[in-house]
């Protein structure tokens, strides 16, 4: 069963360089190009990876704070690769999401991107698909666990909220009641 997406009514192009939207605006382009969400997902975890490959290599680069504002400098002299990565990555996976265009979600793949959109209407499609059926349940945890650098995504991005308790007793998302078995929406990890 397919599921509608709406598209974001206010992009948050305001974080992103005119060189960085264009490079995401070329990845959305190579990503619709491709035959189907099996070939984009495979595709779309090698633009996250050259990006957090950009983002450690910053951090390993000692000039790279060189041009940055005192408060600029100094929240990435206090950040983590790992964080800046993580917390950059809805922006650049939303953005790229909704430069394709697409109006329907009907795969596990493209839930796994949807749901760690910036944008809202992404992350409710993804939860309407992923609710829809324990077939989709199922599609989306065998997913995660068949990929291991996308499942290890998953625990690092929602990492904090199962530390912060904001999971339910079930290990699901706060007030749903659809997964034992943890992760977002109830997929096993």
């Amino acid at each position: 069963m397919a599921v509608k997406i709406e598209q974001p009514t206010e992009l948050d192009e305001d974080v992103l360089s005119e060189e960085q939207r264009r490079d995401l605006a070329e990845s959305a382009r190579r990503l619709r190009e491709a035959a189907n969400w099996v070939v984009r997902k495979k595709q779309f975890v090698e633009i996250i990876q050259n990006f957090e490959a950009i983002i450690s290599e910053t951090f390993d680069d000692p000039g790279a704070i060189e041009g940055l504002d005192d408060e600029q400098r100094a929240e990435l002299e206090a950040a983590e690769a790992g964080e800046i990565f993580l917390g950059a990555l809805p922006t650049i996976v939303g953005t790229i999401l909704a430069d394709m265009g697409e109006t329907e979600l009907s795969t596990a793949e493209q839930a796994a991107f949807y749901l760690i959109s910036a944008y809202p209407s992404h992350i409710d499609a993804a939860e309407s698909w992923l609710d829809a059926s324990e077939k989709n349940q199922g599609a989306f945890e065998r997913l995660l666990k068949a990929d291991k650098y996308l499942g290890d995504l998953y625990d690092d991005f929602f990492a904090d909220e199962e530390e912060d308790g904001d999971w339910d007793d079930e290990g699901g998302e706060p007030g749903n009641d659809n997964g034992p078995d943890g992760g977002p929406n109830g997929a096993a990890r």
